[in-house]
């Protein structure tokens, strides 16, 4: 899923000139490898248990790396998907990969986002192409 989201958010900066909004989508999603997603010690992110951005962008899984850290780290493992909530554990400090995701699609989808954004600036080059046509069509006809 995460490859595939890659891949779409690659063509539609293609097809909207490079946009802004989605480069920041773009490079966020890319930050989640490396986001520290525990506190704890063994590990903190993804990468530590064999997940890699490769030189396209898209992930690949080191499962000897994956198989070794469900072996040896089951509790850190575990705190990545279902992470601990105490006093000591909160949502910003160990929001796991879960609670990565969700700020990261609040961030996208929120009634300020970046997609939020992106189709303000796509409405508005769409009217201005739509008058832009009406005047020739007018001038045409003229």
């Amino acid at each position: 899923m995460f490859n595939t989201l890659k891949r779409d958010i690659a063509a539609a900066r293609t097809a909207t000139g490079g946009d802004s909004s989605l480069r920041s989508l773009d490079r966020k999603l890319s930050d989640l490898v490396s986001a520290a997603l525990t506190s704890d010690p063994t590990i903190k992110r993804l990468s530590d248990i064999g997940i890699q951005t490769t030189r396209d962008g898209t992930l690949s899984l080191d499962t000897a790396k994956l198989n070794v850290a469900l072996r040896d780290h089951p509790d850190a493992m575990e705190s990545l998907f279902s992470p601990v909530r105490d006093a000591t554990h909160t949502a910003t400090t160990d929001p796991g990969i879960g609670g990565a995701l969700k700020q990261l699609a609040d961030t996208a989808t929120g009634s300020n986002g970046l997609l939020e954004s992106l189709r303000t600036r796509l409405e508005k080059e769409s009217a201005g192409i739509v008058k832009d046509q009406e005047r020739m069509e007018q001038r045409e006809a003229a």
